[in-house]
């Protein structure tokens, strides 16, 4: 709940002080007597009012820090006790009751409305329409006393006529001009405020004044702080927005000079796998020509593990010059009769001493294919043979399969999935995803027990997004893995032809 600061309150008192040092002072400066001793009682009575009623006014404004009985109750009595004093400081005025029966009707409707409407009604309308209803009666009465009572003093109740028509043109106004500028801020204001309350409930024409001091220097003060407040709102966005600029022009260079970065590298890397690709080979077949002379069974030896190794390094080097290629965008996928059968098990036949070193069982398991599938044949190889390699190299014991199934077909083409499960060491879930990366591997220290360059499986799911398809794995730390890949094949016309004729 708002506060009213203690300047408005400070304001506002001094109107009301002022109003009534001006006016109050001259009426027992002009009596003497009995007339002198009214005056100071109608000064004390319109103290005691304007007392009451800000109090009331403080209990209303304060109802979300006061508990709500208390704050109405209080509020209520505060009002009635304030009403009161104004019916007995006007009363000393025109020198007679006001028409006490009828005047205590108008002052219980009043009061019966202001209770509900002010604390019921959420409507500030409907607030409006019906307390002036009951208000503009009231004051008129008062006002038309005032003028008839005191034929020497009529410009009185014609100043309190006059007041009330000009509190309605306000508040007919003020609703006006609000819907008309769509001041939507200043009515929530004024909701959460109470002042709608303060100013539509008021009893007299002083409190009214003063309600409407506050209301105008809250109001001025709210909007002084909504411009000030946007203002800075709009200095902080412009400084945001500088900055977002300049983060964003900087993560473009540094883009920018990521991308340099890694064209760089592959331009290094496919240069460095070329230059030792010819070295490689010539090791290669000088090792073979070695092999054909006579030699001990452990230079024999020596030098099928240096073959070996030249192999494997061959390979390595191979998969990190083709996977450049392919993302160079350089590929070529041509498409040739396919014998997925044979491809699997010649495949597993290549792999297959490796397995038998390592006492593994080697199964391969190839379901039903529909007949006339076309596709690059060396590439299913290649990104079979990664998988399978990867699986020998982390399986200790057990087995490593290999199943091959067909999981959409139409007239077209077919969807092949290629699966190698192991019984290997397993992957944590974490670092499964980063595996398809190039050179990237679990263990990635320099005490790594396995071997490899981590090309390999960013070779195989390249391979298999080109050909249509994707590759991933599941796996669990301890309990093997199942490394997959899927590829879209063609089938041949005819075979298409036929399909169409059943």
């Amino acid at each position: 709940m708002i506060k009213l600061d203690v300047g408005t309150v400070g304001f506002s008192v001094a109107i009301v002080a002022l109003a009534l040092c001006f006016v109050i002072p001259r009426e027992r400066s002009t009596c003497s007597g009995d007339l002198a001793k009214a005056g100071e009682a109608r000064f004390w009575f319109f103290v005691l009012s304007c007392a009451c009623y800000g109090s009331g006014l403080l209990a209303i404004i304060h109802r979300g820090m006061i508990p709500a009985g208390w704050a109405v109750l209080g509020g209520n009595f505060l009002v009635i006790l304030a009403a009161v004093a104004l019916h007995a400081a006007i009363s000393t005025i025109v020198g007679r009751p006001l028409m006490p029966r009828l005047y205590g009707l108008l002052l219980a409707a009043y009061l019966l409305f202001q209770s509900y409407y002010l604390f019921v009604e959420d409507d500030i309308n409907t607030r409006i329409a019906v307390i002036a209803l009951v208000r503009v009666p009231l004051f008129a009465h008062l006002a038309y006393c005032l003028h008839r009572a005191r034929q020497t003093r009529p410009s009185l109740g014609l100043a309190l006529m006059e007041g009330v028509l000009l509190v309605w043109v306000f508040l007919l106004l003020h609703r006006a001009i609000v819907a008309l500028l769509h001041l939507d801020h200043v009515v929530t204001f004024v909701s959460h405020t109470g002042f709608q309350s303060i100013y539509v409930a008021a009893p007299g024409l002083g409190y009214i004044l003063l309600v409407l001091a506050l209301y105008r220097i809250d109001t001025e003060a709210m909007l002084g702080d909504l411009t000030s407040s946007n203002r800075e709102l709009l200095k902080h966005q412009h400084h945001l927005e500088e900055i977002v600029d300049e983060r964003t022009h900087a993560l473009s260079r540094a883009k920018d000079a990521a991308e340099t970065a890694n064209i760089a590298k592959s331009a290094f890397v496919s240069n460095m796998s070329h230059e030792m690709r010819t070295p490689l080979h010539q090791i290669a077949g000088l090792a073979q020509l070695i092999k054909r002379d006579p030699l001990t069974e452990k230079q024999s030896e020596r030098m099928n593990k240096l073959e070996g190794a030249c192999g494997n390094l061959t390979r390595m080097v191979d998969a990190v010059l083709e996977f450049s290629r392919l993302e160079a965008g350089k590929f070529d996928f041509p498409e040739a009769p396919l014998d997925l059968d044979a491809l699997v098990r010649d495949t597993a036949a290549a792999v297959e001493s490796l397995a038998l070193a390592k006492q593994l069982v080697l199964v391969i398991d190839v379901g039903p294919l529909p007949a006339g599938l076309r596709g690059d044949a060396e590439h299913i190889r290649t990104a079979l043979l990664n998988y399978l390699m990867n699986a020998i190299r982390f399986t200790q014991q057990g087995r490593v399969s290999v199943r091959v199934r067909v999981m959409e077909e139409n007239p077209a083409d077919a969807l092949v999935r290629f699966d190698v499960e192991d019984t290997g060491i397993g992957i944590a879930s974490e670092d499964q995803d980063r595996l398809f990366r190039l050179f990237e591997q679990v263990d990635n220290s320099s005490t790594r027990q396995y071997g490899g360059v981590g090309a390999g499986l960013a070779l195989t799911r390249k391979i298999a997004q080109l050909m249509g398809g994707d590759a991933g794995c599941s796996s669990r730390l301890g309990e093997g893995s199942d490394f997959w890949f899927v590829v879209r094949l063609a089938r041949a016309r005819g075979q298409q032809t036929a399909d169409h004729a059943e």
